[in-house]
């Protein structure tokens, strides 16, 4: 079979592998599609602290099983499925709360282990979803996706009571700004890139907002006051400080855009609001609700999905995210 391998920086090969077998309590997958996400252009970066390289990225799956043993999870040959690509230990502190989405021993496909950008897969059942069959699977990637942005929004205790500001119209914020639309919330995304911000209005969010200049007196006056809540995912100590800043006083402001930049957070301003800062990592137990939202939000979907290619042209893929970043949302790759 063929497998698509970063063996360094700005450097992809695809390669022949051995077709995998699948053990007790895994079922051989035949990968369908497969979404780039922004952690695999920092490890096509080589900028990914989490990655060793070489290695097989991939993290956004909708596949097909092939091979399957009976299952508690009524799983069978020809199921479509999406993937949630988080293997835990089960016997950490995080996991014994059931928060294995910060498993102290986890190991994401694509990141800390070889990833699903191959033609077949052996996965873990577990961490197998059934796609229901009036579902594009070719939309199935962004299930991953929206699990974050619930995950982020579920952090923040979004409801219909909330005015949120989502900072950063890539994949992710723009499905946390659905997300929290979904919820009933009043939503501002923000953003420097116009197109993004464009995109932000055909998703049916009620303020795109530029992030230039005095940019919390622009999102205000949208609102007609602060926000409750606000989603930071871009991934910058300059924009996290600017979410402090921005949120209302008892408000919320919820991290989901990584970086290591120290940042100049000032203890009295979240004293003075009495600030809940969280960070929100991943997904947990949240598949189910991510595949019932893309169901019932398919068309706002697909507008996410700006490029396609074959598994067989992913350098030219990664090449165009890397240098056009502004044209490209999520790139959808088929086998």
């Amino acid at each position: 079979m063929k497998q698509v391998v970063f063996a360094a920086a700005h450097t992809v090969h695809i390669q022949d592998a051995p077709t995998p077998r699948h053990r007790g309590g895994e079922a051989l997958v035949r990968m369908r599609y497969i979404g780039i996400c922004g952690s695999d252009l920092h490890t096509y970066r080589g900028l990914n602290p989490y990655v060793e390289m070489p290695r097989v990225p991939g993290h956004e799956l909708c596949a097909e099983i092939v091979e399957i043993d009976e299952n508690e999870k009524g799983l069978q040959t020809g199921d479509t499925v999406v993937v949630e690509p988080l293997i835990r230990c089960g016997a950490c502190y995080p996991c014994s709360l059931g928060r294995y989405n910060c498993c102290e021993n986890l190991k994401v496909l694509g990141v800390h282990v070889d990833g699903g950008m191959a033609e077949k897969m052996a996965l873990p059942v577990m961490l197998l979803h059934k796609l229901p069959e009036d579902v594009d699977p070719s939309l199935g990637p962004l299930v991953e996706t929206l699990s974050i942005a619930h995950q982020c929004c579920k952090r923040g205790r979004v409801d219909a009571d909330d005015r949120v500001a989502v900072i950063g119209a890539g994949p992710i914020g723009l499905c946390a700004a659905m997300v929290a639309k979904g919820r009933g919330a009043e939503v501002a995304v923000i953003d420097v890139v116009e197109p993004r911000l464009a995109l932000a209005g055909e998703l049916g969010i009620d303020h795109p907002i530029n992030g230039g200049g005095d940019v919390a007196d622009r999102v205000g006056n949208a609102f007609g006051g602060p926000p409750t809540v606000v989603i930071e995912a871009v991934g910058r100590a300059a924009t996290l400080e600017s979410a402090v800043d921005m949120v209302s006083p008892a408000g919320r402001v919820v991290v989901v855009g990584l970086t290591a930049e120290p940042s100049g957070i000032r203890a009295d301003v979240m004293i003075k609001k009495e600030l809940d800062l969280v960070a929100s990592r991943n997904s947990c137990d949240i598949f189910p609700d991510a595949i019932r939202f893309l169901a019932d939000h398919q068309e706002q979907a697909e507008k996410l999905v700006t490029h396609r290619f074959g598994l067989d042209e992913v350098a030219t893929a990664m090449e165009l995210l890397d240098k056009s970043p502004s044209e490209a949302i999520k790139i959808i790759l088929a086998t």
